[in-house]
């Protein structure tokens, strides 16, 4: 998250609202104007937050994490708005994220939900950092990505939640990838070793089938 914000700091002319339980990470104001705001020192809650930083007119609102309902919400509410938002989850895939993200809400809210998703949400990316066998670097990012493009946003809306993935590994070209396509591309450039990214990947054996 921290690199996305400085990207957009470097190319962007806007305003960036970070709020973060606690600050992990100082930004420099450079193209973009940035205000930093820590849970518990400038602010109560989250929920707090969210409910003034609207006000102050940003671009940007990073959230450090989103823990509970009323955070899922808020940055579900300000992405209707126009607002960029990136926040986090404790999950290990993409999957598994969509699935919590949705586990926020009770059942008779979450066709609602999705419609709010299907309409705003622009991508989603788990990362694992694996050890690294080339020289010079100690770790190296696994990522799976989402986008969501038509296929993704009428799956999303229909709640066929389960083939996701799939087209997330037909979309390499797009941009997209599941982390057996990242580990693959890993060892292949010589990154990981063949034991590291079979340990990591979500399917040792079709792994080992697209290196054959």
């Amino acid at each position: 998250l921290a690199g996305l914000i400085e990207y957009i700091n470097n190319t962007r002319r806007c305003h960036i609202v970070t709020v973060e339980d606690p600050i992990e990470y100082t930004y420099k104001d450079r193209r973009a104007l940035i205000n930093q705001r820590e849970v518990g020192i400038d602010v109560r809650s989250f929920r707090d937050a969210l409910r003034y930083v609207v006000r102050q007119d940003p671009d940007v609102i990073l959230l450090g994490e989103m823990r509970d309902t009323e955070t899922v919400q808020a940055g579900l509410s300000a992405s209707e708005t126009g607002h960029l938002v990136f926040g986090t989850l404790h999950s290990s895939t993409v999957p598994q994220a969509f699935t919590r993200l949705l586990e926020f809400f009770e059942a008779g809210r979450q066709k609602s939900i999705r419609t709010s998703l299907r309409f705003n949400l622009k991508a989603m990316m788990a990362q694992m950092l694996l050890p690294s066998i080339k020289p010079g670097v100690k770790r190296i990012p696994a990522l799976e990505i989402m986008l969501v493009n038509a296929p993704i946003s009428k799956l999303i809306e229909d709640a066929k939640d389960a083939k996701i993935l799939d087209v997330m590994k037909s979309s390499y070209d797009e941009g997209m990838m599941d982390f057996n396509r990242a580990c693959y591309d890993l060892i292949q450039a010589g990154y990981i070793s063949l034991e590291v990214g079979l340990q990591a990947a979500t399917n040792p054996q079709a792994l080992e089938a697209m290196l054959q």
